[in-house]
């Protein structure tokens, strides 16, 4: 009988363990509908409950930057809304993100830590399911919930029911509303992307492990760029001074005289012919003359041409500065706006600190747990690396989404 037993005992603990690798194998195949969608339920920069009916916006955030915002979760509620018009919005918005943080950073150091405070903020977003659901469906989620984190400089939490669950993006106001939207974005995307997959969560653990290596990549290239731009900055203006100065020596050659319309020679100096007081009362006389037979309807009509020459001529002035004006802007939008890298990284550790000391203070949490990557089982490997090479459709950092 003992024997047997065991042998029985043997059986059960086969059967046992099918049913496990059944189970997890359900769970690696279930339809990706499981999670209905993700929304964003809370801005950091909608207006609080203590503000006054007017609705006014928070301290320290500036206006334009939240119509932006506004503008771009508009889009993001509209079902006919094209992917090149999303793309092209939130192309701008981080773009802009990128300078009024290099512009903002010097003033925000100098003030104090209660001043930088009200500039903090969370959003919320919300993932909602029809059932009950897997932690293969939290691997990925959290993967892209951490490469967020990394883009946009936040912290983030979330919280945990059977069916939703809630991410919190806590830090600079303009930074977790931009998190937001853009989790929101990448994770409803994603679940159309993994439609067209049988195998939906291993080719959604391929996905988010690439996008949170991007974010990690694109956090570098950041960084490299910033020294680039340092450097040639330096070169540009070491330059510019040694131009400067070899024009500074040349005008203090010896031969040349300094007048208040720019610098003569002697040779133009001699050159200089006297007038008598009689010739430029005659010069003026003869000038009168001239004036008084001017009066003509054909001097009206040159008149009148050359007056509408010089206006053409201003326009056209105009117009080119216009033209230039906007290619300066269309250049510095392709540029970053970080030009020093001791700034860049000062305005990380700022915001790192901003948001630990708001998620204390007015979240009232004291703890929380880093979001864990994947380290499991890939039962489709195919799916998987089809994932990873969808992933560079997505570029947070610009928050540029695109399909095929």
């Amino acid at each position: 009988m003992p024997p047997r037993r065991g042998k029985l005992k043997k059986k059960e603990s086969k059967r046992g363990k099918v049913k496990t690798e059944a189970r997890e194998a359900n769970i690696q195949d279930t339809d990706s509908t499981l999670v209905l969608r993700a929304k964003v339920t809370r801005l950091a920069t909608d207006p609080s409950d203590s503000d006054d009916a007017s609705h006014n916006l928070p301290q320290g955030v500036d206006v334009d930057l939240i119509k932006r915002l506004s503008k771009i979760l508009d889009i993001a509620k509209q079902p006919d809304t094209s992917e090149d018009e999303v793309k092209q919005a939130l192309q701008f918005i981080g773009k802009m993100l990128s300078c009024a943080h290099s512009r903002d950073n010097e003033a925000m150091s100098l003030e104090s830590a209660e001043c930088q405070l009200q500039k903090a903020g969370h959003s919320e977003v919300a993932i909602h399911y029809k059932d009950s659901y897997g932690g293969l469906i939290d691997q990925w989620v959290n993967e892209m919930a951490w490469a967020n984190m990394i883009a946009f400089n936040v912290k983030a939490y979330h919280n945990k029911c059977q069916k939703n669950t809630e991410h919190v993006f806590y830090g600079l106001r303009a930074n977790a509303a931009a998190a937001a939207l853009s989790f929101e974005a990448i994770i409803n995307l994603a679940l159309t992307w993994a439609t067209s997959h049988t195998k939906q969560n291993c080719y959604l653990l391929g996905l988010s492990s690439s996008i949170l290596e991007m974010a990690t990549e694109g956090e570098k290239l950041e960084e490299a760029q910033t020294l680039e731009a340092e450097k040639s900055l330096i070169e540009r203006t070491h330059s510019k001074n040694i131009k400067a100065k070899k024009e500074q020596n040349r005008n203090l050659e010896p031969g040349r005289k300094h007048t208040k319309s720019g610098i003569i020679t002697d040779e133009e100096e001699d050159d200089v012919t006297f007038v008598s007081i009689k010739q430029i009362s005659k010069q003026s006389g003869e000038h009168k003359k001239v004036k008084g037979e001017m009066k003509t309807e054909y001097a009206d009509e040159g008149f009148g041409v050359i007056k509408q020459e010089q206006e053409d001529d201003e326009n056209s002035v105009v117009s080119e500065r216009q033209i230039k004006f906007q290619r300066k802007l269309e250049e510095e939008a392709e540029t970053s706006g970080w030009q020093n890298h001791a700034k860049l990284m000062s305005y990380r550790r700022m915001a790192e600190r901003i948001a630990e000391e708001y998620c204390v203070k007015e979240l009232k949490i004291t703890k929380w747990t880093d979001h864990s990557s994947y380290r499991g089982k890939v039962r489709d490997f195919s799916a998987y690396k089809k994932g990873q090479e969808d992933a560079h459709k997505m570029d947070l950092k610009r928050r540029r989404l695109g399909a095929d």
